[in-house]
């Protein structure tokens, strides 16, 4: 059994689930399958245990405007190495953007220049939470970083959550 929680808006949750059918949320008999649904809507694309419904798997399923599979959906970059020179990719946005070289080339919501990458961030790693995804500070970016036995997968909204 595994669940998935979605948190989409200030006050919505939906939440789904593997190998058994609750509150019209389901999932299909595996670990990728396209037979899933969320709130009684069938996943458009596919369904993966660790991320609920997502638009890909891998990047061959994303076209030429968003060639990149990041946590089931399709982006323009995963990395700076996807960008062309004096670009990198924004951790935020999932886009390529001029690289910044000091704090003053970055502005609100995202005013710390990672020098190393050449993003803006709109946080620092040290803070609470270990982990910067875009402009918050999160639990994980990969099922890696998610070290309790009782959580750990990465879901698409970078909480670590049971399978």
């Amino acid at each position: 059994m595994c669940g998935v929680v979605i948190l989409s808006g200030a006050t919505a949750l939906a939440a789904a689930s593997c190998s058994s059918s609750t509150n019209n949320e389901t999932y299909g008999g595996g670990p990728l399958d396209n037979t899933c649904s969320l709130g009684g809507n069938k996943c458009t694309y596919r369904c993966s245990s660790s991320l609920g419904c997502v638009d890909c798997v891998e990047d061959t399923d994303c076209g030429a405007a968003a060639p990149r599979c990041v946590l089931g959906q399709c982006q323009e970059c995963a990395t700076g190495a996807d960008c062309s020179t004096g670009h990198t990719c924004f951790p935020q946005t999932h886009q390529c953007e001029v690289e910044c070289t000091a704090p003053a080339d970055c502005g609100n919501p995202d005013p710390f220049c990672d020098t190393a990458t050449g993003a803006c961030l709109g946080c620092r790693t040290g803070a609470a939470l270990p982990f910067c995804h875009g402009d918050t500070c999160v639990q994980c970016e990969h099922n890696g970083d998610c070290t309790n036995a009782a959580t750990p997968h990465c879901d698409n909204q970078h909480q670590c959550v049971a399978q």
